[in-house]
């Protein structure tokens, strides 16, 4: 699992279409898919972010390569706004990680995720 940097348009609908976000990526074998998990920052202490945590709409994780923690989804994206398969070739993924997280955190994310699919 590597992190990757992935335009908005690429992945779902958004006011800010060239904006970007951070996912949490890996190829699922079993499907021949890549999966991406949504990830948010957790550095504002704000009341919604509690909540998520409480509801377990999101899981915190310390990241090796952010400075703050970070917020998992409880969902993934295995394919784009257009319904195709996720490219990491596509020229909407900005930037993928060389570096792959911890086999521990990783197989914890996975689980995690697997709770829902999101798809257009």
């Amino acid at each position: 699992m590597r992190i990757a940097k992935i335009k908005n348009r690429y992945i779902f609908n958004s006011e800010n279409p060239h904006g970007n976000h951070s996912y949490a990526v890996y190829y699922d074998k079993n499907t021949r898919r890549y999966r991406v998990v949504p990830l948010t920052h957790l550095y504002v202490k704000d009341n919604t972010r509690f909540v998520q945590l409480k509801r377990e709409q999101i899981m915190k994780v310390k990241f090796p390569s952010f400075e703050t923690p970070s917020g998992v989804w409880n969902h993934y994206y295995d394919t784009s706004l257009s319904g195709k398969k996720i490219d990491l070739k596509n020229p909407d993924v900005i930037e993928v990680s060389s570096r792959h997280l911890p086999k521990e955190m990783s197989d914890k994310i996975k689980q995690f995720a697997k709770r829902r699919r999101i798809s257009f």
